[in-house]
């Protein structure tokens, strides 16, 4: 189960006709998993709620923000 509480994600993941880099990442190991009978399902969840993993992440992408910012100042 993977968890985003990004709802573009999800769309851009579900409509076929849609491909960036990122995108096309994922279904590929998703197709990867999935060939290894692994069962894959996305599901959004509300941001900022709490959720363990999601403020993980966010904290996670906030200090690679930070670091670069600091990186282009100097």
């Amino acid at each position: 189960m993977v968890h985003t509480d990004s709802k573009i994600t999800l769309q851009l993941l579900q409509d076929k006709k849609k491909h960036t880099k990122l995108i096309e990442q994922i279904r590929t190991k998703v197709q990867e998993m999935k060939q290894r009978e692994w069962r894959v399902e996305f599901r959004w969840i509300k941001a900022h709620a709490g959720h363990r993993g999601n403020e993980m992440g966010n904290n996670r992408r906030k200090k690679q923000q930070e670091t670069r910012e600091s990186r282009s100042v100097t």
